[in-house]
């Protein structure tokens, strides 16, 4: 549990100011390296690399906070924080922990890549049964982002799920939460301090 404290702070000093056309660019190039790439040739690769297209990101974001959002896209500047269209608006948290659930596994990608569209860093849970197919993903994100612009947001941890000691340190901080799973699941991540 003494490690989660180091990495959070390492988050913390990678949350900046990133436009978000930046970020779905970033994002969008780490796709294409996921399919041109033979290391990463994991089960799932091709679904992530066609998720992560530009189109289906800007998709992703005009659903959440309307159709206000495109016209920042080409704009070079931080995420929108004022209601756009709908009401709806980016406000990021700071860092959100992700508890994936074990039975999903490219979810920790999903759901850390869903974070950074919020703008915020991501400390994600991966469980201990996924790691091999999620380590390859990882190498072409770090082959792909050698600047740090989204590596720096982004810390995947994996322990076992009976260990509440670390699920508390972990809890304890981050300033939200992506929890997935069934009820007792969702339940059990609620009830941390």
């Amino acid at each position: 549990s003494g490690e989660i404290p180091p990495i959070v702070r390492r988050l913390r000093d990678g949350i900046g100011e990133i436009p978000l056309s930046t970020l779905i660019e970033k994002l969008a190039s780490w796709g294409a390296r996921l399919l041109a790439s033979r290391t990463c040739n994991v089960p799932g690769a091709a679904y992530l690399s066609m998720w992560l297209r530009r189109e289906n990101l800007q998709r992703l974001l005009e659903a959440d906070f309307g159709s206000a959002v495109s016209g920042m896209l080409g704009v070079p500047s931080a995420f929108p924080k004022e209601p756009m269209g709908n009401s709806s608006f980016i406000k990021p948290v700071g860092i959100v922990g992700h508890w994936t659930a074990g039975n999903v596994d490219l979810q920790a990608m999903l759901s850390g890549v869903c974070g950074l569209l919020g703008g915020n860093a991501n400390l994600i849970r991966v469980p201990s049964g996924q790691r091999a197919q999620i380590e390859p993903l990882l190498a072409c994100l770090a082959e792909d982002d050698s600047e740090g612009a989204l590596s720096s947001r982004l810390a995947f941890v994996s322990f076992p799920s009976d260990r509440v000691d670390l699920h508390e340190a972990m809890a304890r901080h981050v300033d939200g939460a992506m929890i997935w799973g069934g009820d007792e699941a969702v339940r059990a991540v609620r009830a941390l301090p």
